[in-house]
């Protein structure tokens, strides 16, 4: 499963948050647009995932982190109709 997320920085602090969450394993950071970068998580469970956004939520220079897309299909892959 994966989100895509907008994580708006406190001024200037764009780089810095972009180099923390460039390391992170199953995050793909895209380059700043008005000191908001756009992120994509990917995890393999709710909790990983969970876990991922509050790691990024508290991250230094972080000043908000906005859900853009939650895709759900791979939750409802070994389902039957």
């Amino acid at each position: 499963m994966f989100v895509s997320l907008v994580v708006s920085c406190l001024s200037g602090r764009e780089v810095v948050v972009a180099a923390a969450l460039s390391v992170a394993e199953g995050v793909e950071v895209g380059g700043p647009i008005h000191g908001r970068l756009p992120v994509v998580v990917e995890a393999q469970s709710r909790g990983e995932l969970d876990a991922q956004l509050d790691t990024i939520s508290e991250l230094p220079g972080v000043a908000t982190v906005e859900l853009v897309f939650f895709d759900f299909s791979s939750q409802h892959e070994d389902r039957t109709p």
